[in-house]
């Protein structure tokens, strides 16, 4: 019996280090691997080599809209990526299907307490996801605990005391009263994964749905030690949205100083830079700002980068050079953070 198919439909397709996006592809996703067929060409992609999906569908276009999804993958020892171009609808439904193919199944030790006291404590567990909500099953299949990803607040993540391995913390509201569920999941590829499914977004949004006043404006922080980079990303985020007002600077210190000084809504910084980088920015930021939204632009996208961008509590972040536009999904992800 030839192998189930969860999703299949047509789109472009791109790869990384290559101009050529093909006109007509199929992708088929199945519980192994990505196939991706041009042609007379086909290229599997196995599943356990994908460690992020670095683009995602915004929730706020037009279901008929055109999208990309971009997915990170390991191929010879390598980081690299390919982009799936095609309607925001049947993206925004794969890439869920995605998620359930990569996260279904995981052994996962949860600790679960709800107002207030400890309810369990188990690591024979396994994960299953859905668009609209995680469940973690014991060993026979049967839920042990089920969280609708509309009840959820917030997450956190941190290093596991003792324990390589970092922990994601969820925290939600059960038929009314605060509760914290705690997930150690078995790798750094599956944290990615799990915190990149947790932040991912729950629906499309209707046009008349959940968006901000036309004079709601954000105001925002853009910091890179590069001034072609810092010039170019303020003259586009200005072009994709006259809600976004950006204030500039190349040297970590003078942002700190700013961010004392003004009002900002999101701080967007490049996560290389000369005596230090974005993460210890959101550290010093994070002292003063805990919830202000800060999200990582960056070049240097591998799975390290990724690991470190959710477990030190990065809103979100965005590689340069991903996708068909970059700042289209800068803009977007500022969006989202902001409201």
């Amino acid at each position: 019996m030839g192998e189930s198919t969860i999703a299949e439909f047509g789109a472009r397709i791109s790869f990384s280090g290559s101009s050529d996006t093909t006109e007509r592809s199929r992708v088929v996703l199945r519980p192994a691997g990505l196939v991706l067929a041009t042609g007379g060409t086909t290229r599997r992609i196995p599943l356990d080599r994908v460690f992020d999906i670095a683009q995602d569908v915004s929730p706020l276009v037009e279901a008929d809209a055109t999208e990309t999804v971009t997915i990170a993958f390991t191929a010879e020892s390598r980081r690299q990526l390919v982009s799936i171009e095609g309607r925001a609808e049947t993206l925004f439904r794969f890439q869920h299907a995605l998620f359930g193919v990569l996260l279904d199944e995981t052994p996962v030790a949860v600790r679960h307490t709800e107002g207030g006291s400890r309810k369990f404590e188990r690591s024979d567990l396994s994960l299953r996801v859905s668009a609209t909500r995680l469940r973690v099953e014991d060993e026979a299949g049967a839920p042990v605990l089920t969280v609708s990803r509309d009840d959820l607040t917030r997450f956190r993540s941190q290093s596991g005391e003792g324990d390589a391995r970092p922990v994601i913390s969820l925290y939600w509201r059960r038929e009314g009263r605060p509760a914290m569920t705690t997930a150690r999941l078995p790798s750094p590829r599956l944290f990615n994964l799990f915190g990149r499914y947790i932040q991912s977004p729950l629906r499309m949004v209707a046009p008349d749905e959940g968006t901000a006043p036309s004079d709601d404006h954000a105001e925002v922080l853009l910091v890179d030690d590069e001034p072609d980079a810092l010039e170019l990303a303020e003259v586009f985020l200005r072009r994709q949205s006259d809600r976004l007002s950006v204030t500039t600077t190349q040297r970590p210190a003078d942002a700190l100083e700013q961010l004392e000084r003004g009002s900002f809504d999101c701080i967007v910084s490049d996560f290389r830079m000369p005596r230090t980088n974005g993460i210890e920015l959101l550290q010093q930021v994070r002292e003063s700002h805990p919830d202000l939204p800060f999200i990582l632009f960056t070049g240097q996208g591998s799975e390290d980068v990724a690991k470190r961008a959710i477990l030190d509590d990065v809103t979100d972040y965005v590689e340069k050079g991903v996708g068909t536009d970059p700042y289209v999904v800068l803009a977007d992800r500022i969006d989202r953070a902001v409201r």
